[in-house]
């Protein structure tokens, strides 16, 4: 049970806090509301302070592109490649967390604020989520379904924020058609999509 709250608390929170605070439904979601890496690309900065954020994206890039290559859930029950799922999870958390800490360098307080209070709010709601989720009572079949859909978003999203050779707005946009709901939707019972509809009228 602690394995699965851990490996649900980081693959999925990012995900559903966003439903929490918008209260729209699955199949609406985008992935610029829902990945924190997208915050990074979603400020009034000028062309200096953005320039800098892109560098400090790009410096990691690469290290995310390795990480995520190998990174695939064929069940639940396989101890390997959860160990490994759980490593790459906690390296990537370490990524996020460091870019954070660099990029509220450069904001000014008013900006600073309002990233840092976004940043509290998906915290706040990791374990909330988390639980709520294993409430569902996924079988193995769609928990590894989910995960893998979810990694490949991640990568996904990570190759649009590093991509300098887009403007800010270019890359919010294609994050913007990115939904990596739609097939997790599609996954659940009518009876989980119930009980989830349920939980997020109540938060």
């Amino acid at each position: 049970m602690a394995r699965a709250m851990k490996i649900w608390s980081s693959v999925f929170i990012a995900i559903f806090i966003s439903l929490v605070h918008s209260g729209i439904c699955l199949a609406g979601i985008n992935a610029a509301g829902i990945y924190q890496e997208a915050l990074w690309v979603s400020m009034d900065l000028p062309a200096e302070q953005r320039k800098q954020i892109d560098d400090i994206i790009v410096e990691k890039a690469k290290q995310v592109k390795n990480l995520q290559k190998v990174q695939k859930i064929d069940g639940m029950d396989n101890f390997v490649q959860l160990y490994t799922l759980m490593n790459y999870l906690e390296e990537m958390n370490n990524i996020r967390t460091e870019i954070n800490s660099k990029i509220l360098q450069l904001l000014p307080p008013s900006q600073k604020q309002v990233f840092e209070m976004q940043l509290e709010k998906k915290q706040d709601l990791i374990e909330k989520t988390a639980a709520m989720i294993l409430a569902l009572d996924l079988s193995d079949k769609q928990q590894a379904a989910i995960i893998n859909s979810l990694l490949r978003n991640q990568k996904k999203v990570w190759s649009v924020v590093a991509k300098k050779s887009l403007s800010w707005e270019e890359r919010r946009k294609k994050l913007n058609k990115t939904n990596p709901l739609r097939m997790i939707h599609g996954t659940l019972t009518r009876d989980q999509i119930k009980n989830l509809a349920l939980w997020l009228k109540s938060v």
